[in-house]
């Protein structure tokens, strides 16, 4: 459970490439089903880090350009 005090921080492109996640959206929508490998191929998504790649799929699943930073269980309790 998040804190009242504990800023939500979201995610609104990929780093590397300096792609906003509105672009990727835009793009999607004259495609049938388009997948991360052909974001990547695209934009160069997913290729650099590889911190974007669960971001894409979100993106692409939900149309979503703001996405909350995704932080596994184990980063996200505190003693």
């Amino acid at each position: 459970m998040m804190s009242p005090m504990r800023r939500r921080v979201m995610v609104e492109k990929c780093i590397c490439h300096d792609v906003p996640f509105t672009r990727i959206v835009e793009w999607a929508q004259g495609r049938d089903t388009p997948t991360e490998a052909q974001v990547r191929e695209a934009f160069g998504c997913g290729s650099s880090c590889g911190m974007c790649r669960n971001y894409i799929r979100r993106v692409l699943e939900t149309g979503l350009t703001s996405i909350e930073l995704m932080v596994p269980d184990h980063e996200e309790k505190t003693p």
